[in-house]
């Protein structure tokens, strides 16, 4: 049994309770949780730490890809996207390191994402 370390995806405290009557609360530390409450942890908006290993955030500095990369609405519309997958908690709809998919964030937004976009939304999305 493995202890995944979780934590809220925004700071605030998220309670996660079982019908088996355990319970927990998860803030803005990492916190360990066994097995049996990683779903409900998911469920409830809460990040786990394997989720960002690998991140280094986005190699090419912002402009690289020409105006797109510079404009805030596209990358607030990609930020929300990927806090409603990480709700969702589909685990089909992030990459094997914990990423999330860009042509699954490309379908939820409605335009095509890059990796560097999706890359630097998942690092506002973590801080």
């Amino acid at each position: 049994m493995s202890d995944k370390k979780f934590r809220s995806i925004d700071g605030t405290d998220v309670h996660v309770k079982l019908t088996s009557g355990h319970t927990a609360v998860i803030g803005k530390d990492w916190r360990p949780l066994p097995d049996h409450m990683h779903r409900e942890a998911y469920a409830n908006g809460c990040i786990s730490d394997n989720m960002l290993q690998g991140m280094a955030g986005p190699k090419e500095p912002p402009g690289k890809d020409g105006d797109k990369a510079n404009d805030p609405e596209r990358a607030a519309k990609i930020l929300a996207a990927i806090k409603v997958m990480i709700d969702a908690n589909k685990p089909e709809k992030f990459t094997t390191t914990g990423l999330p998919r860009a042509d699954a964030l490309s379908e939820a937004v409605g335009f095509e994402v890059t990796s560097a976009e999706r890359d630097a939304a998942w690092t506002a999305a973590k801080e």
